[in-house]
């Protein structure tokens, strides 16, 4: 049976990465979320809408509370500019808390993402739970004064405390870094020797899965953190990865917090919103790195990414939906409609037992490096899901990650099909390309069998366009189908709108089954 996980704040940053971890484990996700419904609506088992500013609607959790085994509490407004809007750090925890306390429910633990930034102006430079807490920032101190409030509820809590977090779930926080490396605007603060500090949020979320494990373990503090690097180092990944062909520059400190100073004075005229904090200086340019000698031993955690890993997460375009995604989405979307598939990071985790099927199905593995990047490096098809197996181990390696599906008998299909949505290419269109032939979708390369295009895509049967409710092109034998496939592809290109990714490119593989209709492969690259 699954364990009851309730996120508090899904729409956050930090609830999109816990949540993608989390849905692949054993965890059933309940999430609340107020102003921004979630991206990933696919990894949740129910949504409710709760603003925890109001006290009476935190009733609507009581359900979710009885049952629950946590609660991950991500709610946090990092806006140095708004005291009320940072204020909800304290209000809403605080609600939450006092309910807690006035209801008959007594044992479940609350986790509060808290920040390194309680640490604030702390003059030493090794940061251990009990170091000196001083923060500068409103951020920082409705952050310290949110965890004293859990401290003294009684409430059984951890507060995990962590520095910057970079991965792909953050890419729209670094969007102004990025722009002003692009324009070659960035800049190193002082000499950039400084130690950096950050984590990963796959480091992150690492650590999280083990504090769910390890019910026995409440009331701390926890340091989390990768190993910190040079503030130059950093800045100079960045531009190796954006802006190749420039430097960063160096500038005083005192400069840059002159120059932090002076935006926030035209911020207060009313003249726009700052480029730079001075946060963002002090934080950039401080020497500082975090014990975190508790969270390896009471965790058994190590984490794992290194500086050119966590960049290239957060800093690379990548417009497209991923395959491992796009399975969540389509099983979401079309439960009864998609063929069994599991994504498994480890071979031994394979189990026969996770699908239901016959002798005359056909099983197949996709093999891609990287946990499920466009490079996929072995493919195999076989009726026999032992056969499967020793192609997985016989391929493993701890950067691959392996999609294991099962499809009906070949005599059942009559079209192999596929259709694209790309906004930035194609507007409002969708692409349909089908095709009998599924033999000749591999092409050689020095690593094995590489899946590069099907034969539908570069020699279909029947191409067609879909707009406004309507299709272009040979649709010949299609009729019975074609209402199915328009209407699909509105539920897609609406449910990508709701969870705010439609500008993404999003492939979806399916096949006509003359006995069951429309059945979806897979979804992304």
């Amino acid at each position: 049976m699954k364990k009851k996980l309730l996120i508090i704040g899904a729409s956050s940053c930090l609830a999109h990465a816990i949540s993608g971890t989390l849905n692949d484990s054993d965890y059933l996700l309940i999430g609340t979320y107020n102003n921004h419904y979630p991206q990933d609506t696919e990894n949740y088992k129910s949504l409710i809408k709760i603003d925890f500013n109001e006290e009476d609607q935190i009733k609507k959790i009581d359900d979710v509370l009885s049952t629950a085994d946590d609660i991950v509490f991500t709610i946090g407004e990092s806006d140095y500019l708004d005291e009320e809007k940072s204020s909800k750090n304290v209000t809403t925890l605080k609600n939450l808390l006092d309910h807690l306390k006035d209801s008959s429910i007594k044992n479940i633990r609350v986790i509060f993402c808290s920040s390194s930034s309680v640490y604030g102006d702390s003059d030493s430079s090794i940061i251990l739970e009990d170091s000196r807490k001083n923060s500068v920032s409103i951020y920082g101190k409705n952050k310290l004064l949110a965890e004293e409030t859990l401290h003294q509820s009684g409430i059984p809590y951890i507060i995990i405390r962590f520095p910057i977090i970079l991965g792909k779930s953050f890419k729209t926080k670094f969007i102004r870094l990025k722009e002003a490396i692009i324009d070659n605007k960035a800049a190193i603060f002082g000499d950039g020797n400084n130690r950096f500090s950050f984590i990963h949020e796959k480091d992150l979320t690492g650590a999280l899965l083990s504090i769910l494990e390890k019910k026995e373990i409440k009331n701390i503090d926890i340091n989390l953190s990768d190993e910190p690097v040079k503030q130059k180092d950093f800045i100079n990944q960045l531009y190796l990865l954006i802006n190749k062909e420039k430097t960063p520059r160096n500038i005083p400190i005192s400069d840059a917090i002159k120059q932090a100073e002076k935006e926030l004075e035209n911020f207060n005229a009313g003249k726009g919103r700052p480029s730079l904090f001075k946060e963002d200086v002090l934080g950039f340019s401080r020497d500082r790195a975090f014990d975190c000698t508790k969270a390896k031993k009471l965790l058994d955690w190590n984490p794992q990414h290194t500086i050119k890993d966590a960049a290239e997460n957060t800093f690379n375009n990548l417009n497209f939906i991923e395959r491992s995604e796009g399975v969540k989405i389509l099983k979401f979307l079309f439960p009864n409609k998609t063929l069994p598939v599991k994504i498994y990071k480890k071979v031994e985790d394979f189990k026969i037992s996770d699908f239901q099927y016959n002798d005359e199905f056909i099983w197949s593995v996709t093999i891609r490096d990287d946990g499920g990047s466009v490079i996929n490096t072995g493919h195999l098809f076989s009726r026999n899901p032992e056969t499967i197996r020793k192609f997985m181990i016989k391929n493993s390696s701890d950067t691959k990650s392996y999609s294991v599906r099962i499809s009906p008998v070949k005599e059942d299909i009559l079209y192999y099909g596929s259709f694209l949505i790309d906004n930035n290419s194609f507007g409002d269109k969708a692409i349909i390309t089908l095709s009998k032939k599924s033999s000749a979708q591999f092409t050689k390369s020095e690593k094995g069998e590489s899946f590069k295009l099907l034969p539908r895509d570069i020699d279909p049967e029947i191409a067609m366009e879909y707009l406004n409710g309507k299709f272009v092109g040979n649709t010949t034998g299609l009729n019975e189908y074609l209402t199915e496939i328009a209407n699909d592809i509105e539920n897609v290109k609406s449910y990508m709108q709701i969870t705010r990714r439609e500008n993404l490119i999003m492939p979806l593989l399916f096949i006509i089954n003359k006995k069951k209709g429309v059945q979806y492969i897979s979804m992304g690259f």
